[in-house]
C-alpha cells in the first residue's frame, strides 16, 4: 500500500501538470484575439465548454476513481495550479497586451483601468470554467496509470489517519518545499549560470559571427 500511495503521490502533481499546462496554452490563443477584435457573445461562450469527451464504459471503476481523487482533493488541486498559472504567467501578459492596444489606438488608457479590466476579465473566466468537468476529463488518465487493485489500496491509504494527516499537510509541504527550492537554486545553481551560458556562446561560432554583424 505504501508503495501505492508514494507512485499515486509521484503522478498525481504530473497528471495535473500536464493538463492545466494544456488548458494555458489554450487560454494564451484565445486571450491574443479578444485583445483587438471583439468577440460576439457567440463566440465568447464556449470558451469553458470544451469538446465531448469519451466516457469510459467501466462506470464502477470510475466512481472508484472519482472517489479517491476526492480524497486527494485533485479538484482543488487543479483549481489552485490553474489560478496559479493564469495569475503568474497568462494576466500579466494580458496586462501588456491591453497597454500595447490602448497605445496603439493612441488613448491614454489609465494603468489602474487596464488593471481593472484584467481583474474582471479574471472573474469572469473562471465563474464560466466547470472544475467538476475537469476531473471527468482527466478520470481516463487514472484508468491508464493505475490498476484496479493499485486505486483501491491508495484509498485505503488516503483514508487511513496517516493518509489524511499528509493530505492536510499537503499545501504546507509544497509552499515549504517551493521556497526550500528557491532558496537552492539561487545558492547553488544561480552562481555558475553566467559561466555555463558564456562556455556556451564559446563553443557555437555561428552565434558569435551572427551576433558581431
Amino acid at each position: 500500500m505504501k508503495l501505492v500511495a508514494e507512485r499515486l503521490v509521484a503522478e498525481t502533481p504530473r497528471i495535473t501538470w500536464k493538463v492545466h499546462a494544456s488548458t494555458a496554452v489554450v487560454l494564451l490563443a484565445l486571450l491574443d484575439p479578444i485583445l483587438t477584435v471583439a468577440q460576439t457573445p457567440g463566440e465568447r461562450s464556449g470558451l469553458a465548454a470544451g469538446q465531448p469527451q469519451a466516457v469510459s464504459s467501466n462506470e464502477a471503476r470510475n466512481t472508484e476513481i472519482r472517489r479517491l481523487m476526492d480524497l486527494i482533493r485533485v479538484r482543488n488541486m487543479g483549481e489552485q495550479v490553474l489560478t496559479q498559472m493564469f495569475e503568474l504567467g497568462i494576466k500579466p501578459r494580458l496586462v501588456e497586451n491591453l497597454r500595447t492596444a490602448a497605445r496603439n489606438s493612441g488613448k491614454n488608457v489609465p494603468e489602474e483601468l487596464i488593471r481593472k479590466v484584467a481583474d474582471v476579465f479574471s472573474k469572469k473566466l473562471f465563474s464560466r470554467i466547470n472544475f467538476d468537468d475537469f476531473v471527468e476529463n482527466i478520470i481516463p488518465i487514472y484508468e491508464k496509470h493505475f490498476s484496479e487493485q493499485e486505486i483501491q489500496s491508495a484509498i485505503q491509504f488516503y483514508e487511513s489517519p496517516a493518509g489524511r494527516h499528509f493530505i492536510e499537510l499537503q499545501p504546507q509541504l509544497m509552499q515549504e518545499g517551493g521556497a526550500a527550492g528557491q532558496r537552492w537554486f539561487a545558492e547553488r545553481v544561480a552562481p555558475f549560470i553566467p559561466e555555463i551560458m558564456q562556455e556556451t556562446v564559446s563553443e557555437i561560432p555561428e552565434f558569435q559571427q551572427n551576433r558581431a554583424r
